[in-house]
């Protein structure tokens, strides 16, 4: 029984053998646009970062979602009233951090906006439709 075991794996051919097709060499800026490095890199350091907290991952989830509804909405970042996308996150991080940073930590008021935060972050990571930003 054994022998005729071999001789079928005997036909199967020697994989070792077998070279992979070389992976081409993109550059970074074909793999991620260059003008959604720096917000990617930003998004990704909030949100690996110690200090990252939820009200910066709503101002993210938001920036994402304003981006993604523009076109919807028939406007541009310069017609909401912002320079950029980094001028949205800017603006939602100081409104943001300041709202924490005039409250105590651990008290009712705290616990009350990262509750707003988590709630508004949920919206706009769900949100199909652009409507979330609209109410």
């Amino acid at each position: 029984m054994a022998p005729e075991r071999a001789e079928k794996y005997d036909l199967l051919p020697d994989v070792s053998t077998i070279e992979s097709p070389p992976e081409p060499d993109l550059p970074l800026s074909v793999i991620i646009p260059p003008m959604r490095l720096p917000a990617l890199l930003l998004s990704a350091l909030l949100l690996t970062s110690g200090c990252a907290n939820i009200c910066d991952r709503m101002c993210v989830s938001e920036a994402d979602l304003y981006e993604r509804c523009l076109p919807v909405w028939n406007t541009t970042w310069e017609e909401s009233g912002f320079a950029d996308r980094d001028d949205y996150l800017d603006r939602c991080y100081v409104i943001a951090r300041g709202d924490l940073d005039l409250t105590e930590p651990g008290s009712q008021q705290r616990q009350d906006l990262k509750q707003e935060c988590t709630s508004q972050l949920q919206k706009s990571a769900s949100d199909t439709d652009c409507q979330t930003l609209m109410n």
